[in-house]
């Protein structure tokens, strides 16, 4: 059964809230210091409205807002940080919302599209804090729950920070109160829930955290183009190398309709904006899009423990089944049309005694190339899902199935994530 923490304005509205734990380095902004406990009717500010009066409680921190905005400036979540952080957010979030307007021209969402395209456009930094101090003062909610809001609510604007480190929208929050104001951390469920121990210090937190990056035991993470592609990552990795299960992590951070590589462009930004400690490495595909969105990736400015990387060369992808203009040709599809589906293996990539074949799309002008798409994905994921269902239910029946290319992808990336151990030789040593 899930558990669930919360934030709060001394009025009760959520700012963010957190399930089954509560981010590290959210967690250690607070002291034992802040500890409280509120019982009875002071506690029902911050409780659902049918909760009867004998069981109201808050457990957990209560700090003020000039406190929580100087530590979150000294560990490095600044006004100004997160102020350019807004606007790489609001910018990218209106070029999400330009592909989807474009994508779907036709249908009723085109109005909304525009709409909200033409009001991102606008914001600057001034301007959003400004319409979002208003919607607190006039009592908007804060954190949306999921829910769609009107176009300059409170939680409409916050919503540009979904699935971001929440100190970074804290800090914002923390900029539209007095100093005096209180922020309220509940941890009674998680505690309840037997998901967080209250006698634990925030501060042990932290430092348990930075001392396990500083020796590369946090887990490290991939990051990959779409929610499919997650999925047959953490397959491969359950099936055909079931001991690294604990020790890495294919998080799926695709919780909206877009994906692709524009997107986890965004999503790479954001974990080197919010300094994440683990070991990332992004995962493009192997095609024009992908190249095209890498250009704008400079990866010699990336953190050390933050790796890019795309799909390796297949050799079935050398001379593979093409339809273009001039009828169907085999060809090097390697750069130009390699995802995740071309590494399922040849029987699932098998219909009707043939290889489903890539249909060229779109012409990429800036790399003067064209960008290819399995023609039927839709029949090879589902050929690969019940491969991993007879896998899953006999491990001997992988024998006879076709995992090479997913081994070779797995090694691929184990090797990149083992180099960011490795520290860089010294060119004056011999």
């Amino acid at each position: 059964m899930s558990s669930y923490a919360a934030a709060y304005l001394d009025d009760g509205r959520s700012i963010c809230w957190f399930r089954n734990g509560v981010d590290e380095f959210f967690y250690m902004l607070f002291t034992e210091d802040d500890w409280i406990e509120i019982h009875g009717r002071d506690a029902l500010t911050f409780m659902p409205g049918d909760v009867p009066i004998e069981d109201a409680q808050v457990v957990g921190f209560q700090v003020s807002a000039r406190v929580l905005r100087d530590r979150l400036d000294l560990v490095g979540v600044s006004l100004a940080v997160v102020a350019a952080q807004l606007q790489r957010l609001v910018e990218s979030e209106a070029e999400i919302l330009e592909g989807l307007r474009d994508m779907f021209s036709d249908s009723d969402d085109f109005t909304e599209y525009e709409r909200e395209i033409e009001y991102l456009r606008q914001i600057t930094w001034d301007s959003w804090l400004t319409q979002l101090r208003l919607g607190i003062v006039r009592g908007d909610s804060v954190d949306r729950f999921g829910r769609r809001e009107s176009l300059g609510t409170a939680s409409h604007l916050m919503a540009v920070w979904e699935d971001f480190d929440p100190r970074y929208p804290l800090r914002a929050v923390l900029e539209t109160l007095p100093d005096d104001a209180l922020i309220t951390l509940d941890l009674a469920d998680l505690i309840e829930g037997g998901w967080l121990e209250p006698s634990i210090d925030p501060q042990t937190v932290g430092r348990r955290v930075a001392l396990d990056s500083s020796e590369g035991l946090l887990p490290p993470v991939v990051l990959a183009e779409g929610r499919f592609d997650i999925e047959v990552l953490n397959a491969a990795l359950r099936l055909r190398r079931p001991h690294l299960m604990k020790f890495i992590r294919f998080p799926d951070f695709s919780h909206k309709n877009e994906g692709g590589a524009s997107a986890l462009r965004q999503t790479l930004r954001a974990f080197v904006a919010a300094g994440i400690p683990n070991r990332v490495v992004a995962l493009f595909d192997n095609d024009a899009a992908a190249r095209d969105v890498l250009r704008s990736v400079d990866e010699d400015s990336l953190p050390s423990n933050i790796r890019v990387t795309c799909l390796p060369d297949l050799d079935t992808a050398t001379n593979y089944p093409t339809i273009g203009p001039h009828g169907q040709q085999p060809m090097d599809i390697n750069g130009l049309a390699s995802s995740i589906e071309l590494f399922l293996g040849t029987d699932a990539l098998t219909v009707n005694e043939s290889l489903v074949p890539v249909q060229w799309t779109g012409y990429v002008r800036s790399l003067g190339a064209y960008q290819g798409e399995l023609l039927d994905k839709g029949s090879v994921q589902r050929k690969f899902r019940q491969k991993v269902t007879v896998a899953t239910k006999d491990p001997h029946s992988m024998a006879t199935q076709d995992w090479s290319a997913l081994d070779l992808l797995l090694d691929h990336l184990l090797d990149l994530i083992a180099q960011t151990l490795t520290p860089p030789s010294d060119s004056g040593s011999e």
